[in-house]
């Protein structure tokens, strides 16, 4: 059987130990090029804003949404409470509160469709 063991002066050679194990202070690699450049934006914007401004930027949405704006409120409401799952029986009863609106929420697990035993 062939020796299987990795080469100490193979094509990294001085790079890795007798073992194959990279030497210590290994550069490692160049690394991800986009996740540098992202994370430098994202420090810079964590530098540029500040709680205030975020408190300002929220009061400006919530003052659209209650303006009407359906897009601020579509907005608010996923950042609040998650983006919507797949509505079932939307519905509107005319014998309840005016304004009232009963819905349930359904995902994958909870459609019958989609259970073994068919429901």
């Amino acid at each position: 059987m062939p020796d299987l063991a990795p080469s100490a002066n193979g094509p990294n050679g001085g790079e890795r130990d007798a073992l194959g194990r990279f030497r210590p202070g290994n550069r490692g690699g160049p690394g991800k090029p986009v996740a540098r450049k992202t994370a430098a934006i994202r420090k810079a914007l964590f530098a540029a804003v500040k709680a205030d401004d975020i408190r300002a930027m929220v009061r400006a949405l919530v003052a659209r949404a209650r303006g009407g704006d359906v897009l601020a409120c579509r907005e608010l409401l996923n950042r609040l409470i998650g983006r919507p799952g797949i509505a079932e029986g939307l519905t509107a009863q005319p014998d309840e509160s005016p304004g009232v609106i009963e819905f349930r929420i359904v995902g994958p697990a909870d459609d019958p469709d989609d259970r073994p035993d068919g429901g």
